[in-house]
């Protein structure tokens, strides 16, 4: 025997608006937690049907329903002022996710998050419970499962929050898979060498003194990054240490800058401003007969 639609969830609210229609502005807050349900592995195949009832509710009821406040449960807004203050009108569509699959680094899912934060919501709603609210629903899939485990009221700042958030997704590379980042790395089609240069630095700046290579291993870690032209060059110039070899090889793109040679693909080589030689007329003043 089929068990009854009520039966599986008490969560299916038909409450009309009461002008007698439904209200046609959705609550920003409920449209990002039904895309935070959607996206939590919590979801049954046995009450899809009924979850496809409830999310048509969420989005056009009056009242919030109490499981969408169960999301801020390891939230604490007692010390708030003001609480609780609106949500963004604008913007909450771009308002971006992170799953923890890898997908997305926590350095990355930050910065994204502070770029959309300072676009849509600094100028008029820039209060503390909206921006913990708001990185709350950023969380999906596992990730929501973690934070939903967490105790009530565990978190009364949006540092405690982002601090238990890198604890838990950040980077937590062992020495051993640094050493064989940094020996195996290979500078980018695209990249510069400043760029390159910081990216080899910052890998070497985690490595713990225990385990960081010998110099000598470094400079040739650097100069095998680089196709073979480049590496010949730097291999050729004996640096004494890869410190040296990264400033030779900023040199060394500068110079095929200036010459019109640059390595990167899409260099505009029309914006080279060649010099004229002392004592003479620019050539846009020459008169061509």
């Amino acid at each position: 025997m089929a068990t009854p639609l009520t039966s599986l969830s008490t969560r299916v609210y038909t409450r009309r608006h009461p002008g007698g229609l439904v209200n046609p502005t959705p609550d920003p807050e409920k449209v990002l937690r039904v895309r935070l349900r959607k996206l939590s592995s919590r979801t049954n195949l046995v009450n899809l049907g009924q979850e496809a009832l409830s999310d048509i509710h969420y989005l056009f009821c009056d009242s919030p329903q109490p499981d969408i406040m169960d999301v801020y449960a390891p939230l604490n807004f007692t010390n708030i002022q003001g609480y609780p203050h609106a949500f963004p009108q604008i913007g909450m569509d771009q308002l971006p996710s992170f799953q923890g699959n890898n997908a997305v680094s926590v350095k990355s899912h930050l910065f994204a998050f502070t770029n959309w934060w300072n676009k849509f919501a600094v100028a008029n709603n820039n209060f503390t419970d909206v921006k913990m609210k708001l990185f709350v629903l950023t969380f999906g899939q596992d990730v929501a499962d973690w934070f939903g485990e967490k105790p009530d009221n565990s978190f009364d700042t949006f540092e405690s929050i982002v601090a238990a958030f890198k604890d838990k997704y950040g980077d937590k590379r062992e020495d051993r898979h640094l050493v064989k980042e940094i020996s195996t790395i290979k500078k980018k089609e695209n990249e510069t060498i400043e760029e390159f240069n910081r990216r080899f630095n910052s890998i070497l700046r985690d490595i713990s003194q225990t385990h960081k290579p010998p110099d000598g291993s470094l400079l040739n870690f650097y100069i095998d990054a680089f196709n073979s032209d480049t590496s010949y060059e730097l291999r050729r110039a004996k640096t004494a240490d890869y410190k040296a070899c990264q400033a030779l090889a900023e040199e060394l793109e500068k110079d095929k800058r200036a010459s019109g040679k640059s390595d990167i693909p899409g260099f505009d080589r029309t914006a080279i401003k060649l010099k004229e030689p002392k004592g003479k007329e620019p050539m846009e003043n020459k008169m061509i007969l």
